[in-house]
């Protein structure tokens, strides 16, 4: 029984940087297996879950920080934990 994060969300603070994407890799869709990329922006927010409804980790959840090439990003990260069953 190890704890797990359940839910993400990343607020983002600013934009005007070149790169800083938030991207994971692998989502999937109907229509394409590319990333997808999320552009750092002012009051952006994404939410997202790590965890499927049966308590197994959901693989299409993993997720990174692409490199700032230019500038700063600032965010915020709110994670919620699974609780841990005693």
């Amino acid at each position: 029984h190890q704890p797990a994060r359940f839910l993400t969300l990343l607020l983002y603070l600013n934009e005007g940087m070149e790169g800083g994407e938030t991207s994971f890799p692998r989502w999937a869709n109907a229509e394409t297996f590319h990333s997808l990329k999320v552009k750092p922006e002012a009051g952006k927010a994404v939410l997202f879950y790590s965890q499927l409804p049966d308590g197994n980790l959901d693989d299409f959840s993993q997720h990174a920080a692409e490199p700032v090439k230019v500038g700063e990003k600032w965010l915020i990260n709110l994670w919620i934990w699974d609780p841990i069953n005693e």
